[in-house]
């Protein structure tokens, strides 16, 4: 038997005929632009609040994919953005945080403090230093701040203890050396605190270890080592040849 006319013709508009995947959907979802109307906001290098507004955390161009503004209305406003860095006004993308710690040349506990958004987020945060300047984490800091200057006063306690201990002490490292006394490589600060660790069983992190200038040559150099906001300790480090030790 023969299928009729409107038969085949109901087959071809089916839905069912191709698969879902390559089938237009029959709903389409519209956000309109934010930057496109007539109460919408004037687009300038000088609005800093507004281009922040299109600024990722990491100091990038939101896509319009996210932001969901028009094609002309986001070359206009990354035209901004650019032209706003040259001039400086939004090269540091900063934020604020409450300190829980007394950090030296920052501030002390409780302070609001500006920092790049990249080490509030990335260390200060992360290592429990401080917390996001909101107005909870800020009345959470006052009502805390007796407790948080006692384990202050106890961790500086510690850092004073060893303190005693390294302070102006030497450690010596022995090194293959070339012709010229140079060094094959350098020694980095996770070396002197494993040296310092096997010497006077105190672990030191090597994030606290400030070198000034690269080791690696043969010779004497000097370290600070960062123990607490208010305590700082100076160990002296040798480099001698391999060869001159045995």
């Amino acid at each position: 038997m023969k299928r009729s006319k409107k038969n085949k013709k109901k087959l071809k508009g089916s839905r069912y005929s191709k698969l879902s995947l390559f089938q237009k959907p029959d709903v389409k979802f519209f956000k309109p632009c934010p930057l496109s109307g007539k109460d919408a906001p004037v687009i300038d290098y000088k609005n800093i609040k507004l281009l922040k507004k299109y600024i990722s955390e990491s100091g990038k161009i939101l896509p319009s994919r996210v932001t969901s503004v028009s094609l002309k209305k986001q070359k206009e406003i990354s035209k901004s953005i650019k032209r706003a860095r040259l001039l400086a006004l939004i090269w540091k993308i900063t934020m604020e945080v409450v300190l829980l710690e007394n950090i030296k040349n920052l501030g002390k506990i409780g302070d609001i403090v500006i920092v790049k958004r990249g080490h509030g987020r990335n260390f200060l945060i992360k290592y429990g230093k401080a917390l996001k300047a909101s107005k909870d984490n800020i009345s959470l800091v006052n009502k805390k701040k007796e407790d948080l200057n006692s384990k202050n006063l106890t961790l500086k306690k510690e850092a004073k203890k060893i303190f005693d201990v390294i302070n102006n002490k030497k450690f010596k490292f022995s090194k293959r050396t070339k012709d010229n006394d140079e060094l094959y490589g350098s020694i980095k600060p996770k070396e002197i605190s494993k040296a310092i660790e096997n010497m006077e069983k105190i672990e030191i992190k090597p994030s606290q270890i400030d070198l000034g200038k690269e080791i690696n040559k043969v010779g004497s150099y000097e370290a600070k080592i960062n123990l607490h906001a208010e305590i700082m300790a100076n160990i002296h480090i040798e480099v001698v040849k391999e060869k001159e030790e045995n």
